[in-house]
């Protein structure tokens, strides 16, 4: 008696041990499982919330103007270390804003020009318009690393290209890369195989020529009749140019060696107007020096693409608005003699941000991806850090019809990237939560019939000891996360289930078919 007794003590205490480290081992995962959770929260959080801080300017260097002569064009590197500048005698200079230090003056033309016109994306190219017609196109180089100098390049040449036969200037002139091969190192020059250009003659002829280290080829060439053209844009495919006169913009369609005219728009009110186009070329704004600013893009029709107005972006008018545009995302600045900035995004009319900048800038643009800014002064030079790393995100954007590009009206779309760099990225989340949706109600209505058979057959007519194997296997299935149970489903039973498909979707209701059917036969030979 007394060895049994021993026996059960030493089963009681073992078993007891046991326990208590089983329910230590259940205690210990299910808080290693909350702080997972947890965890998993935070980083989420930590992963989102930066979508929704706000965009910041801030000023990191200044540096002394010395030279006099008036700029033709300016440009900043993305880190804001290095900037430069074209004036309008036809020199070009670097400065080093870490120490202030401008480096020598380099002759980029031979005569002075009139303006310098910047085209292509990634790396800024300028077209440098004497008053004789003629034009030179150089590119800055911008080392990212070492102790590569900065220079200019020549992609056409160092001589200048003519682009009228007796040597008259011109009123206007747009260029677009048609194809650019990036450098593989910071020495390395890109590769410009040709480029097309259009322009508007002292006649009001609207001229198109195709540019390559050979020269200039004319291609085409119209007359826009007795009203004079206040601004012309070609978009960086070449494909279409925009032009306006007055209040009435124009549209025109490059097809080979031909320009056809393809749509015209009044505007709401006399100008002057102005002309700029946000990254890809796809859209086009329209806007004045007093502050109407105005987005148009081609909208697909019965009659094929129409140039519509698509949204307006009010800000408080005032005179000598400047108005710059990303190169690489669709986001632009606005700038008012008084130094007030806006920085805005095309999917939203109203300002990301508006801040007080440097008052009196003669000039202002953005660094090649957006990252940095520059104003240019009487007397400074003003390098600014741009935060704003997701313009595309936004409350109205997340959950609000958005009109995109070339969409025939507003609507709820997620596509968020595409092959196409020149893409427009859209991020509604109501397809998501709708899918979602979708997804749960077509599964509950399989699994809940399923579910309320499964539980009225295991309660009701299951034998006592299948119950005993089936009962705990389902519970333990329950407290499975449903995100492994589709995993396995996908990876493993989807396989097996798609050569059967049809007889699988069929079983229950020939299962039904057969249950009432035998019912009625077992009926009919008891009667």
């Amino acid at each position: 008696m007394a060895e049994t007794d021993n026996r059960f003590a030493y089963q009681d205490a073992r078993r007891r041990r046991l326990d208590r480290i089983t329910q230590h081992i259940v205690v210990g995962s299910g808080l290693l499982v909350m702080m997972a959770l947890v965890l998993i929260f935070f980083y989420l959080l930590y992963v989102v919330a930066p979508l929704f801080v706000s965009p910041s300017v801030t000023q990191y260097a200044a540096s002394p103007r010395v030279a006099s002569v008036p700029s033709a064009a300016v440009g900043i590197s993305d880190d804001g270390s290095l900037g430069y500048r074209i004036d309008q005698q036809g020199f070009g200079e670097f400065m080093v804003f870490a120490g202030g230090q401008s480096l020598p003056r380099t002759a980029l033309s031979v005569t002075p020009i009139t303006r310098a016109v910047a085209f292509g994306e990634g790396r800024p190219h300028y077209a440098l318009l004497s008053v004789t017609g003629h034009i030179t196109i150089v590119s800055p180089f911008i080392p990212l690393a070492g102790n590569a100098q900065p220079a200019w390049r020549y992609p056409f040449g160092k001589m200048p290209l003519a682009l009228t036969a007796d040597g008259t200037p011109l009123r206007h002139l747009a260029l677009a890369l048609r194809e650019t091969t990036p450098p593989m190192a910071d020495n390395a020059a890109s590769t410009v195989v040709d480029a097309v250009a259009v322009w508007v003659t002292l006649d009001n002829r609207l001229t198109m020529g195709r540019i390559s280290a050979d020269g200039v080829q004319l291609v085409a060439s119209v007359a826009l009749g007795d009203t004079p053209v206040d601004d012309l844009v070609l978009t960086p495919r070449g494909d279409v140019i925009y032009s306006l006169s007055g209040n009435q913009l124009t549209s025109w369609r490059v097809s080979g060696e031909t320009l056809t005219l393809s749509g015209t728009a009044t505007l709401p009110t006399a100008g002057p107007w102005r002309l700029a186009l946000l990254s890809g070329g796809y859209s086009l704004l329209v806007y004045t020096e007093g502050g109407k600013i105005f987005q148009w893009f081609d909208v697909p029709g019965p009659d094929g693409l129409r140039l519509t107005e698509i949204r307006d972006f009010p800000q408080r008018e005032t005179q000598g608005m400047q108005l710059v545009p990303e190169a690489s995302r669709r986001v632009f600045a606005t700038l008012t003699p008084q130094g007030e900035l806006s920085l805005f995004a095309s999917k939203q009319s109203a300002a990301v941000l508006t801040q007080q900048v440097a008052a009196q800038a003669q000039r202002m643009v953005f660094s090649a991806h957006g990252k940095a800014l520059l104003f240019e002064t009487p007397t400074q030079w003003y390098a600014y850090r741009v935060d704003n790393p997701y313009p595309d995100i936004g409350w109205r954007g997340l959950w609000q019809r958005v009109w995109y590009e070339n969409y025939p009206q507003p609507d709820f779309i997620w596509q968020s990237t595409a092959a196409d760099d020149s893409y427009q990225a859209k991020f509604s989340l109501v397809p998501l939560l709708a899918g979602s949706l979708k997804a749960a109600l077509y599964a509950m209505l399989f699994a809940t019939p399923l579910a309320l058979a499964a539980a009225v057959y295991t309660a009701c007519f299951m034998t006592p000891g299948l119950r005993r194997w089936v009962k705990p296997t389902l519970e333990v299935m329950g407290a499975l996360p449903t995100v492994v149970v589709g995993l396995i489903a996908a990876l493993w039973l989807a396989p097996h289930v798609e050569t059967y498909l049809s007889a699988i979707l069929a079983l229950p209701l020939l299962c039904t078919l057969g249950v009432l059917w035998g019912a009625d036969g077992v009926l009919d030979a008891g009667a």
